[in-house]
């Protein structure tokens, strides 16, 4: 998360080509997702969520701010928190099946 939040904010940095910005705003947040869940299988996923929309917000905010050739793009922070609440979606609809087939 440190290496995608310096990337988001160093105004030299270009990316790469053929990944256009929103999808690579919904691949990071995807992975920092299942990352998450991966790393605290025990934190409400609504928990992680709101971490994820915060980091993406903060992202967003200070790019907003710093005024060093980075804007703000809330459709950015959109594509983040849809593709991170896509993947938590996925992992509850996943979770509530495997309870169910346990009984």
């Amino acid at each position: 998360m440190v290496t995608v939040l310096f990337l988001g904010l160093d105004p030299t940095f270009s990316a790469p080509s053929w990944l256009n910005d929103k999808a690579q705003h919904v691949l990071a947040f995807a992975v920092f997702a299942f990352l998450a869940v991966g790393a605290w299988p025990e934190m409400p996923l609504r928990t992680n969520f709101l971490w994820l929309s915060g980091f993406a917000g903060g992202i967003e905010l200070i790019q907003w701010t710093m005024g060093l050739g980075r804007e703000a793009d809330w459709i950015d922070f959109l594509a983040g928190v849809g593709a991170a609440a896509f993947v938590l979606l996925g992992i509850s609809i996943n979770r509530s099946f495997r309870v169910g087939a346990s009984d």
